[in-house]
């Protein structure tokens, strides 16, 4: 059986002549930093460092993004943007798109079958007063209310506009519209926006009691909110005192 040669010790390095570098003497006669053929670094050992020149690739001194970096980053930036921008244009639930600021509304038709693209904008009221209240077919006081402000509308056609907001709906709101008889006939919205299409409700201080009733005058500029129940003798004090009336034409003079 041959014997195992012994490892050849490697041969310390001669000193660094005066003012050089401390270069091997192969390196120093070819000008080449490149390890002699057969070189291999011992295992575990500290890979030497570079005395000046450029950073290596992934160092952080001096370092700056790529342009393909540079470019991810921006796309990023940007489908962010758009996706606030989707979130804010729409206004959330089932509802669509519009606005429920409380003087800029714009809600869509609650009756999708009969006018499927239909809005309702606080704005086609201009120039006349305009009730807004909100009903939800789990709310026994809206049930108990609505012939009131059906009246309302019927006595002051023309004269102060009621609209019908479905808000905090979790159920089927057209039993309660029909038995009231507001389905046909009346300005019926649904509301958009907020947690469980309550955004306009929201906005007119709702905060998840109902009924309420919020009042504009005629150039569209919010006057009051009622909250809790309303008779159609208290709806019409309200408006009176508010000046969507006046006292004669509601027969309190």
């Amino acid at each position: 059986m041959a014997k195992k040669k012994k490892r050849k010790s490697q041969s310390k390095r001669p000193p660094a002549p005066a003012g050089g570098t401390a270069r091997s003497a192969a390196s120093q006669g070819s000008g080449s930093s490149t390890p002699k053929k057969g070189y291999t670094p011992p295992k575990g050992g500290a890979t030497p460092k570079r005395e000046g020149g450029p950073p290596r690739p992934g160092s952080r001194r001096g370092s700056r993004l790529s342009p393909t970096m540079s470019w991810v980053l921006l796309g990023g930036g940007i489908v962010a943007i758009v996706a606030v921008v989707v979130i804010l244009a729409v206004s959330g639930g089932d509802g669509g798109t519009g606005v429920t600021t409380r003087e800029a509304w714009d809600l869509p038709a609650l009756d999708n079958d009969q006018d499927p693209d239909g809005r309702v904008t606080l704005a086609e009221f201009s120039g006349t007063p305009t009730i807004v209240n909100f009903f939800a077919s789990w709310c026994t006081a809206c049930d108990r209310e609505l012939p009131a402000f059906r009246e309302l509308a019927r006595q002051y056609e023309g004269e102060v506009d009621v609209v019908f907001v479905n808000s905090n709906e979790t159920g089927n709101w057209r039993p309660m519209a029909e038995k009231n008889g507001i389905d046909e006939g009346f300005t019926l919205a649904k509301d958009i926006g907020g947690g469980n299409r309550s955004g306009l409700y929201r906005s007119l201080g709702g905060t998840g009691g109902m009924p309420i009733t919020g009042f504009y005058d005629a150039d569209g500029t919010f006057l009051e909110v009622n909250f809790g129940e309303m008779t159609f003798e208290s709806a019409t004090e309200l408006m009176v005192q508010l000046g969507m009336v006046t006292p004669e034409r509601a027969g309190l003079a």
